[in-house]
């Protein structure tokens, strides 16, 4: 299983809501984890407000 840790770090976050090493590696050691893909973006249409371009005709 890939454990993905986006920009929210879900899953490796202390109370006060900061990254933390502890638990990142806790979840990283887990036997089912294979793989940690670092999410960096969304990479979802920058520059235009969330919405996808028409088809110009």
């Amino acid at each position: 299983m890939i454990w993905q840790v986006g920009t929210g770090y879900f899953g490796c976050r202390n109370e006060q809501g900061s990254f933390c090493e502890r638990l990142f590696r806790e979840q990283a050691l887990h036997p089912h984890i294979k793989m940690v893909e670092r999410k960096l973006s969304q990479g979802a249409k920058p520059g235009h407000g969330g919405l996808l371009p028409a088809a110009v005709f």
